[in-house]
């Protein structure tokens, strides 16, 4: 069955490194990897994806890169490089919340914004001894939403793969 693995900068070298010494079996078991690499405006982001792009080469089935811009303009010429073979290209632009948002807006998860607690919030972000802050709280959550959206459609390339993958898988299944 087709599955998603989130493993992250750090460990993805050593990650596909494994998953590449173990590729023929895969292939031999008809199960076909893609990889989504997301790279950003860090020097070490490109050499980074650039490592785990050779890591997967010859083996991956599909690659799908997303310039991230939140954190900055992504270098053309850095990226120009990476779309090189890649399946789809997709980019998640730059977003911006209120100071008083960071902290609470920089460790949700995307899949936690949809369960945030607009009172809650708005009592968070209230400056001290105020009145909770509906108007900031109602803003934040609408940005948290926009920029939800922004991450699932910069994903919706190998999200579809994804699909059709597993649509195949099971109809292989059921005529074998």
């Amino acid at each position: 069955m087709p599955a998603i693995v989130d493993i992250g900068a750090n460990g993805g070298v050593a990650f596909l490194e494994a998953l590449g010494q173990m590729a023929g079996a895969f292939t031999r078991r008809g199960k076909a990897l893609g990889l989504v690499v997301v790279v950003a405006h860090k020097d070490e982001a490109y050499t980074t994806a650039r490592a785990v792009v050779a890591a997967g080469k010859g083996w991956i089935k599909d690659r799908f890169l997303v310039v991230n811009h939140v954190h900055g303009e992504p270098e053309a010429g850095e990226i120009k490089d990476l779309t090189k073979g890649a399946g789809a290209v997709t980019s998640l632009p730059k977003f911006t919340f209120a100071t008083r948002a960071l902290s609470i807006t920089r460790p949700l998860g995307l899949a936690l914004i949809p369960q945030l607690d607009e009172e809650a919030l708005a009592k968070q972000l209230a400056l001290p001894g105020a009145e909770p802050d509906v108007a900031m709280a109602l803003r934040t959550r609408a940005q948290l939403d926009a920029f939800r959206l922004a991450a699932m459609r910069a994903v919706e390339p190998a999200a579809r793969w994804l699909i059709e993958a597993k649509t195949e898988a099971k109809s292989d299944a059921k005529s074998a």
